[in-house]
């Protein structure tokens, strides 16, 4: 809804006083993806690859989300990433408007790892599909991402 008219108040704007959700293509609309642990997608070392996904329309979004690492008991991991972006599998240069998160370490075998990968704004002129991506450097056995993507229409 475009407000123009400075004398339209705060209350005139459409807004829901219950917990229903902003129809599509309404300021606040929201989206989300989520990938569970049991639906992990499976990594190779060192490569990309897509954990989610959502299809955005025409708009300003607000997107922001969470990668989530598991990896097998004799598993050693020295570095994950988590991003978001609008390229497929695609790892962009830091800071990414706030969206992307590095974490170099040697984590602990066998243990989960989650990473907020921060929030940014996506201003689209055409309906784009946004990614959430991850990648890992790990060795000796199995690793793979899961998470959640999320989208609100700011404008």
């Amino acid at each position: 809804m475009r407000v123009s008219n400075p004398a339209v108040s705060v209350a005139a704007l459409v807004a829901s006083g219950t917990n229903d959700s902003a129809s599509a293509g309404d300021l606040g609309e929201y989206q989300e993806a989520e990938v569970l642990a049991g639906s992990a997608v499976s990594l190779t070392t060192a490569t990309p690859a897509n954990i989610t996904s959502l299809a955005l329309t025409a708009g300003d979004w607000d997107v922001w989300g969470e990668a989530a690492f598991t990896l097998n008991a004799a598993t050693t991991v020295s570095a994950v990433n988590g991003w978001i972006y609008t390229t497929s599998a695609t790892l962009p240069t830091a800071p990414n408007k706030g969206a992307i998160a590095t974490l170099t370490a040697v984590l602990t075998t066998g243990a989960t790892q989650c990473l907020p990968v921060g929030a940014r704004r996506i201003s689209l002129s055409a309906t784009t599909t946004v990614y959430l991506s991850a990648q890992a450097a790990f060795a000796v056995n199995t690793m793979a991402a899961y998470g959640m993507l999320c989208a609100r229409r700011v404008r």
